[in-house]
């Protein structure tokens, strides 16, 4: 009849076996053969359904039958209401609707969650094949967690499933069990225990947390398995890996051979080859338009020469993919064909040099990790990982190290940092120059905070690291003197000499030069001299230019001088250099100290003469 068509249905679906059906006509049973909808063999009737009006009602006949996690005997669905029961050793989704066809069409997408009893996502989406890997460790950590389909707002506790599937807990260290469990934040793939952020032979250039070998996560590869909590529906899933195929790489939940790495912490894809280079973190800082970004731009070419061709060591992308954008700006520096072609826009603090990552429960906007290989010609084994940030220099204004935007953390995690400073912001040493250069910088009115920066670095490092103020960090710390173009023959162009002979870097050659920018410093601002070396006792001073020349200023396209507004609406020229003038100094002489220092295999010195 007609009217049969408008009268709620029941739609039906065996989770473990994926048997679905409607059911039209009531009473109906669920059990063995002969059954309405059989789910075994046998003669046992596990479920009656019937219908009053619009609303079905399930009988358990015999077996207990938990529904919502709660032991019932009978429970009623109103029209469109659905839920998840469990009965006889068997999980079924039910749901009394009109749109029984499209009930199931949602159900068999096999989309799970498992959620704490506040409904805080902990693991998942995922198939229910994955919850061998899933259910026992949320278990362990976990009292109340419940598995619920992602169309389903009831669920079933995982002591149910871990019975039905006969899954074991998860097996925790005797420490682990005599410690208490604590909730994990919200978004926090929980179902996977995470390791302490402050421990582990490793630290991820994303969140910088640390974590070993043996937390390391996967990241699935079968199309199915995309979804994770932290990093959005779109993300592939990220998993601790329980089965490997013969070749040593890790099984996704289907059965798919996994190569990519993830931190524990933030879910961010690690380099390939990471657990085996272990990369050195290096920081840039500097006042915000110091030049940093260009200065990284060029520091990139010039390894990519010096360090094969003085000690045979290859420079090149470890993840081509999140080094694009520092690429462009290199290509665009050295490939333009006029000072407006090479033009690169500052780095803000929202821009493409920041990533989003989960850090603590919370999202923040972090520097964005350069990474490379370093890798000798002659003896691979040695080879290693090399990770810059570019970092805004606002996010080391004091004040600025805000919980919500902790960009400035990673000189904490650092092994080498490095602090641009740029004469042609000092008010002494501009007095000195203006007059003898034509450079448009020197003109260029700005507010010097770069003391105020260098003792607020001062600050921030020991506090991260947690020192007393009145030692000394053991990092070593490059004071680059910027656009030494500007002010060499302060110090005497001709004692800029190439510190690395016969493939060593020559300490002496090296010191030399140090001494005689540290003296040219204390001389004109010593307050500079007396922050750095308040901060570590491995400390030296370079004279570097990105450029090698003087910037052009701009004109925009009515042929007018061009100039911007800074943050406090004081006016300032758009500077770029012409791309064939561009000729660096000794750009890469602080980074060939550093890693002579944090790796005395890598780059090979000498005390010279």
């Amino acid at each position: 009849m007609l009217a049969d068509l408008f009268k709620p249905k029941l739609a039906i679906r065996d989770v473990l076996t994926g048997k679905e059906s409607v059911l039209t006509k009531f009473p109906a049973y669920v059990g063995g053969t002969g059954a309405h909808f059989e789910v075994e063999e046998g003669d046992r009737a596990l479920l009656e359904i019937s219908a009053v009006g619009k609303q079905g009602r399930i009988t358990a006949l015999g077996e207990t039958m938990l529904a919502g996690g709660v032991e019932k005997q009978e429970i009623h669905l109103s029209e469109e209401e659905q839920t998840m029961i469990a009965c006889g050793g068997h999980f079924l989704l039910l749901g009394f609707t009109k749109k029984a066809p499209e009930r199931l069409k949602k159900w068999s997408k096999d989309s799970w969650r498992i959620v704490d009893g506040d409904s805080n996502v902990l693991a998942g989406p995922f198939k229910f094949s994955a919850c061998a890997q899933f259910v026992p460790r949320a278990f362990a950590e976990f009292e109340h967690a419940i598995l619920h389909h992602t169309s389903c707002t009831s669920g079933i506790y995982l002591q149910s499933v871990m019975e039905i599937l006969n899954l074991e807990p998860y097996a925790h260290t005797a420490q682990q069990a005599a410690e208490v469990v604590a909730p994990a934040p919200q978004g926090r793939s929980a179902g996977i225990p995470s390791p302490e952020i402050d421990r582990g032979d490793y630290t991820c250039p994303y969140c910088w947390f640390h974590f070993d070998r043996g937390d390391v996560m996967h990241v699935a590869v079968h199309k199915s398995l995309t979804g994770d909590n932290l990093l959005g529906e779109e993300q592939m899933l990220r998993f601790l890996a329980s089965s490997f195929n013969d070749k040593g790489q890790a099984l996704d939940a289907m059965g798919s051979p996994c190569t990519d790495l993830a931190c524990p912490h933030c879910h961010k894809k690690l380099p390939p080859g990471f657990l085996d280079l272990k990369p050195k973190i290096l920081s840039i800082v500097g006042a915000p338009s110091s030049g940093k970004s260009y200065y990284l731009s060029v520091l990139v070419k010039m390894l990519e020469r010096t360090l094969y061709r003085n000690f045979g060591i290859a420079f090149y992308d470890a993840d081509p993919a999140e080094n694009a954008s520092l690429t462009r700006m290199k290509n665009r520096l050295f490939s333009g064909s006029t000072a407006a072609e090479a033009q690169l826009s500052k780095t803000a603090l929202e821009g493409d040099m920041y990533v989003e990552v989960s850090r603590l429960g919370r999202r923040v906007r972090m520097p964005k990790p350069f990474i490379f290989t370093v890798s000798p010609e002659n003896e691979p084994d040695g080879a290693t990982s090399i990770v810059f940030y570019d970092n805004a220099g606002e996010h080391f204004e004091p004040g600025a190290n805000k919980a919500d935007s902790p960009g400035a953390q990673h000189i904490a995690a650092a092994e080498g940092i490095f602090f641009l400073f740029d004469p042609t912001y000092n008010l002494e040493f501009r007095k000195i120059l203006r007059g003898k250069s034509s450079d448009p910088q020197i003109d260029d009115r700005r507010f010097d905070q770069q003391e105020t920066l260098l003792a607020e670095m001062n600050s921030r490092v020991k506090g991260l690291m947690g020192i007393d103020f009145r030692d000394k960090i053991d990092k070593p710390l490059a004071m680059l003197v910027g656009k030494c173009d500007v002010w060499q023959e302060m110090i005497g162009k001709n004692n800029l000499k190439n510190a690395v002979v016969d493939g060593k870097l020559d300490l002496h050659i090296l010191k030399g030069i140090s001494d005689l920018v540290r003296s040219k410093l204390l001389e004109i601002t010593p307050s500079i001299v007396a922050n750095a070396e308040s901060i570590s006792d491995n400390v030296m001073y370079f004279p570097v230019s990105s450029f090698g020349c003087s910037p052009e200023h701009l004109r925009d396209q009515n042929g007018q001088l061009a100039y911007f507004l800074d943050k406090d609406g004081v006016r300032h020229p758009a500077l770029s250099p012409d791309p064939s003038k561009i000729a660096p100094i000794l750009v890469e002489l602080p980074i060939l100290w550093i890693l002579s220092q944090v790796n005395c295999n890598l780059i090979p010195s000498s005390e010279g003469m």
